[in-house]
């Protein structure tokens, strides 16, 4: 849901998505969960505020590699270079 909302221009509400989701899984300690949670966070900030999407990859890399979460770890790799690149 977030991440249409998010192609839909609608940042405030795909954070708003995305807050109570990590609120979720942290709260049954899904980490994997909030990984990906956390990357969709910085595809948000991805723009706007770079310093605080490169965190939020960086956190959910750390998280999907601390699981063994190969897809997901990659996934923050991912956006994590093209950030770097951007």
């Amino acid at each position: 849901m977030a991440q249409a909302l998010i192609i839909a221009g609608q940042r405030d509400e795909a954070r708003r998505w995305c807050d109570e989701a990590l609120g979720v899984a942290r709260a049954v300690r899904s980490a994997e969960d909030e990984a990906d949670i956390l990357i969709t966070l910085g595809l948000i900030e991805h723009d706007e505020d770079p310093a605080t999407a490169r965190s939020l990859y960086v956190t959910a890399r750390d998280r999907a590699a601390d699981v063994g979460n190969l897809e997901i770890e990659a996934r923050a790799l991912l956006d994590l270079a093209w950030l770097e690149f951007g």
